[in-house]
Formats: structure tokens, C-alpha cells, sequence
């Protein structure tokens, strides 16, 4: 019976035991919900003032229990803090770094790409002056006897083609321009004519009107530039009666001229940007002239066959100083050797024009008569050119 009522006032301490074990466990809860409100000091004092905190101490089995309400940190319920991270969740270390990317260096420098200068250039394109324009059509006038031509046509140079008067009596034809002004006497014969001429090669020609003087049938025709003949120096071409010769190539310095075996009037002028006279005669005709370098054309005025061969300078006839040379007709003479002073002059038995000229920086007229000539004149000391127009034989001794 002791056993009995040891035992049971045992249970009845063990239930009272759980019965404190349950308020404290509710006390517990509303405990933490205050420490999480209000702090941890406001819960110790609320425990001392109830008397429970220092009279009772759970048993270290009690606080072992699952049962037991975890406290905030071992909670999984809890918000968790940043300690308390995932270990499983995968480190960003394992992401792969950037520099395996490959380099932009790799990529091929701009300066590899071939640089535009090489691509022609707009300037070599053609400009719309160098197209060929059309070739004027000829205009053409025919008639009889006396006539007056108006002319409409562009303010260009031209070559004019007459061709008239088979009966050999008086056939001229002169050009004017619009004011009736006088351009040029073109023909003035009392022979068969058959030749070209040029048309206003002048600064300010515009011819507009012809005038032909006839006692028979007459042809007047008007050619474009591009229809005249054209002689690549040096070499020779041959014609007859008056024609326009159109001079291309290099070497154009001198002009060897041979015609007028008829004894008529035969003359020959060249162009370029003037007009020079080179042949002037009414005698059969052979001799060697100058060119200017900027000639272009050479006139040939004439009524029977001739010729003219274009050479360069080097082939002129060459004088060694001290000494002399002979010759006749026109003719071009180079000085070598000393430095001239004196030339002792001798021609022109047949009592024709005779002129002789120096060249040094300049021309310098030494002789000029239509009489018989024997003398001696001084020389430029840069004379390195003798130029001689004479109708005849002559000689030249130049002394040191």
C-alpha cells in the first residue's frame, strides 16, 4: 500500500509536472512571439515577475525533445538569414569566364582593303567637247559670168574651192563681210583656174559675200577644215596650182621648195597665228626656207606643179668658222666651230631681191638690195644662223 500511494502521488507529481511543462511550453510560444516583437529584455522581466524563470528549470531531456517548439534559428519555418544560404545552390565561379571569347584583334585590319587611289579617275573620262561634231556638208554655188554670192554659214575658218574661166579671159573672185568691207582678193588670173584657198584664217575674217568676175561658167564650193590635205614631217608632198597644206608631226624647221617652172607667180606662206611670207617669186623656184616652230599651215599659191619637202634643222647646210660656202636661191646656213666677227658677202649678179639675215637671240637684217652685192659686215659674236634669200648664186666667208 506504501508502494501504492508512493507511486501514485509519483503520477500525480508527474502529471502536475506535465501539466507545468505544458503552460511553460505556452508561455514559451507567447514568449517568443513577444521576443519577436518586443525583444528579449521585455520577456525576461515578464518571466521574473510571474515567478517562473528562476523556479523552474526544464530538464535537459525536456528541451532535447522534437517536441520542444524549435527556437527561431533552427525553425526552417523562420525567414532565413543571409548565413544560412543554400550550399547547393551552384557558385556563379563555375559560370566560364568571358576570356575564352575569341579577340576582336583577330579580325583582319582595315588597312589590308586596297585604298581607293587606285581607281581611275573621273578626268580620264572624255569630255563632251572631244566628240567629233558632224561634218559640215560642202556648200556649193554655181552660175555664169558676173555674180554676187551671199554666203549663210558659221563664223568658222574654211577652205574655199574655185574652179572657172576654161576660156583663159579675166576671172576674179574677192570676199567681204557683212559691212561690205574687203576681205581678200582669192583669184586674179588670166589661165584656167582649178585650186583651194583659205577661208577667213584671219582674226575678225567672217566672210558673207563673194564677188565673181567671169566671161564663162564658174564653181564655188565651201569644205570643212577637215577635207585639206595634211603633210606628217619630215616628209614631202606634191601638188599643183594653189592648195592648203595642213602640217602635223615633229621636226618641222625647214621647208625645201621647188616649182613655177612656167615662170608665173608662185608664192608660198605659212600660218601660225600670223602669216609670213616664205616664197615670193615669178622665177622658177628652189631653195630651202625657216619655219616658225609654231607653224601650222603652209598656202600655196601657184599655177603649175610644185613641191615641198619638210626637214629638220640638223639637215641645214653647216659653214665651219673660219671659212666659206657658196650656194643659190634661198638657203639656211649653220655656224660651228670659232666665234664669227666679220662676213665678207658677194651675189645677186642678176639684180633681184638679195637679202641676207643673222640669228642669234634675234633676226638681224645684214643685206638687203636688189643690186648687185659685194661687201663685208660685221657679225653678232652669238651669230649661230645665216638665213639667205637670193635669186642666184652667192658666197659667204666668215672670219674669226
Amino acid at each position: 500500500m506504501q508502494f501504492l500511494r508512493e507511486r501514485h502521488i509519483t503520477l500525480g507529481e508527474r502529471r502536475v509536472s506535465y501539466l507545468v511543462v505544458f503552460v511553460v511550453s505556452a508561455l514559451s510560444v507567447c514568449l517568443c512571439a513577444c521576443t519577436c516583437c518586443f525583444g528579449v529584455g521585455l520577456t525576461d522581466v515578464v518571466l521574473r515577475d510571474i515567478g517562473l524563470l528562476p523556479t523552474y528549470t526544464l530538464p535537459p531531456t525536456v528541451t532535447n525533445t522534437p517536441t520542444q517548439t524549435p527556437t527561431p534559428t533552427n525553425t526552417p519555418t523562420q525567414t532565413p538569414t543571409p548565413t544560412n544560404t543554400p550550399t547547393s545552390t551552384p557558385k556563379p565561379t563555375d559560370t566560364p569566364e568571358p576570356t575564352n571569347t575569341p579577340r576582336p584583334t583577330d579580325t583582319p585590319e582595315p588597312t589590308a582593303t586596297p585604298e581607293p587611289t587606285n581607281t581611275p579617275e573621273p578626268t580620264n573620262t572624255p569630255e563632251p567637247t572631244n566628240t567629233p561634231e558632224p561634218t559640215p556638208e560642202p556648200l556649193v554655188f554655181t552660175g555664169s559670168g558676173d555674180s554676187i554670192v551671199d554666203i549663210d554659214r558659221p563664223n568658222d575658218a574654211a577652205l574655199i574651192r574655185i574652179t572657172g574661166n576654161d576660156a583663159g579671159r579675166f576671172f576674179a573672185v574677192k570676199s567681204y563681210d557683212s559691212d561690205g568691207n574687203s576681205i581678200d582678193l582669192l583669184v586674179n588670173t588670166t589661165d584656167p583656174y582649178d585650186g583651194i584657198l583659205p577661208l577667213d584664217f584671219m582674226q575678225d575674217e567672217y566672210t558673207t559675200r563673194l564677188e565673181i568676175s567671169a566671161a564663162g561658167a564658174w564653181e564655188i564650193e565651201i569644205l570643212p577644215l577637215s577635207s585639206g590635205r595634211v603633210l606628217e614631217g619630215p616628209n614631202s608632198i606634191e601638188g599643183a596650182g594653189s592648195d592648203v597644206i595642213f602640217l602635223s608631226g615633229d621636226s618641222q624647221d625647214l621647208a625645201t621648195i621647188t616649182g613655177n617652172a612656167a615662170e608665173r607667180y608662185f608664192g608660198v606662206q605659212g600660218y601660225n597665228g600670223g602669216r609670213n611670207t616664205l616664197v615670193n617669186t615669178t622665177d622658177a623656184y628652189e631653195g630651202t626656207v625657216l619655219l616658225h616652230q609654231d607653224t601650222l599651215v603652209l598656202v600655196v599659191s601657184a599655177e603649175g606643179a610644185w613641191e615641198i619637202q619638210i626637214l629638220p634643222l640638223a639637215s641645214a647646210r653647216i659653214l665651219e668658222v673660219p671659212g666659206v660656202i657658196g650656194g643659190s636661191g634661198d638657203d639656211i646656213i649653220i655656224l660651228t666651230g670659232g666665234t664669227p666677227d666679220t662676213a665678207t658677202i658677194t651675189g645677186n649678179a642678176a639684180e633681184r631681191h638679195f637679202a641676207v639675215f643673222g640669228y642669234n637671240n634675234g633676226r638681224d637684217l645684214i643685206v638687203n638690195t636688189t643690186d648687185p652685192y659685194e661687201g663685208t659686215v660685221m657679225l653678232h659674236p652669238d651669230t649661230l644662223l645665216l638665213e639667205i634669200k637670193a635669186t642666184g648664186p652667192w658666197s659667204v666667208e666668215v672670219a674669226e
